[in-house]
């Protein structure tokens, strides 16, 4: 699945139900920086970076946090942000979305 209006990204879903979606995510290189349009889900989200560097800004705060191979971020329910991929290789990272 493409996912985004006007930035794009490849969305590759392993499981999706009611419930949760849990699948792999694949942010490209682009410019001065991929960032993907603003999202937020109804439920809590977790993002595994499996290779590249994931840049997370959180849109109310602006806070900005840099995701290396091998770390997770958690990002609580309604709570939008961007992604961003700043390097010159794609990104490619697993998500896990549930309203449990």
């Amino acid at each position: 699945i493409i996912n985004g209006y006007d930035h794009p990204y490849l969305m590759k879903f392993a499981y999706s139900t009611r419930y949760i979606h849990f699948g792999e995510m694949i942010i490209p290189v682009g410019g001065n920086g991929r960032v993907t349009d603003p999202e937020s889900h109804k439920g809590q989200t977790a993002i595994y970076v499996a290779s590249g560097y994931l840049g997370v800004i959180i849109t109310e705060t602006r806070e900005t946090f840099k995701i290396h191979p091998d770390e997770v971020m958690y990002i609580p329910e309604n709570c939008e942000y961007r992604m961003m991929n700043y390097e010159d290789e794609p990104v490619h990272a697993i998500f896990a979305i549930s309203e449990l």
